[in-house]
């Protein structure tokens, strides 16, 4: 996120009004596709205020990704990776399903590999710690892969969730992606001290 520090409430209101007018943008068209004249129509804003905050478009979604990313690290730090509970799942599916619009335009926005070695980094920052903890002596040598196919598999079934455009159960669905989540890594864990 820009600086916020040093920043006026109109300022902020600005950039609020540029980011969400972005991603309502992104539901039509890909990112290269916007211009700044566009945007700026579409927000009601003057191309010398968004110039102000913004070099482009691609800073501005930097600034909007790194919301996004702030948003789920913030969900990681709150967790206990000893064993990854439904309720980490729940909120990151209430937090998803809350800014679906968000949520959806990141994921169209993002290759897969950006957005998986992104989500990967964060929670290797979190999870390889407790497993650790756990498991003092385990060999993380191939850890990596389980955690990539992990997420991979867990963020497309958030991903098919949302585009479901269903009503569905945070806590259920939250119960089901923990229940998976954490045979595999049991599994995979028995494996490895066997």
């Amino acid at each position: 996120m820009s600086n916020t520090a040093n920043v006026d409430l109109r300022s902020l209101y600005s950039m609020g009004v540029l980011k969400r007018g972005l991603v309502s943008l992104l539901h039509s068209k890909p990112l290269d596709q916007i211009t700044i004249s566009e945007l700026c129509k579409s927000c009601g804003i003057y191309r010398g205020t968004f110039y102000h905050h913004y070099s482009g478009i691609r800073a501005l979604y930097h600034d909007v990704e790194q919301d996004f990313f702030e948003q789920i690290e913030k969900r990681l730090d709150n967790a206990d990776f000893s064993h990854v509970d439904s309720e980490f799942f729940s909120s990151l599916l209430r937090y998803f399903k809350d800014h679906l619009a968000l949520s959806m335009a990141i994921y169209s926005q993002a290759s897969n590999s950006k957005l998986m070695v992104r989500i990967w980094a964060i929670v290797k920052k979190h999870v390889y710690p407790a497993i650790l903890a756990k498991h003092p002596d385990f060999d993380t040598s191939d850890m990596d892969d389980l955690f990539v196919f992990l997420i991979g598999g867990v963020f497309a079934s958030i991903m098919r969730l949302l585009k479901s455009g269903k009503c569905f159960d945070v806590k259920k669905s939250g119960n089901m992606l923990a229940a998976y989540t954490n045979a595999l890594i049991e599994r995979y864990l028995s494996k490895e001290t066997a």
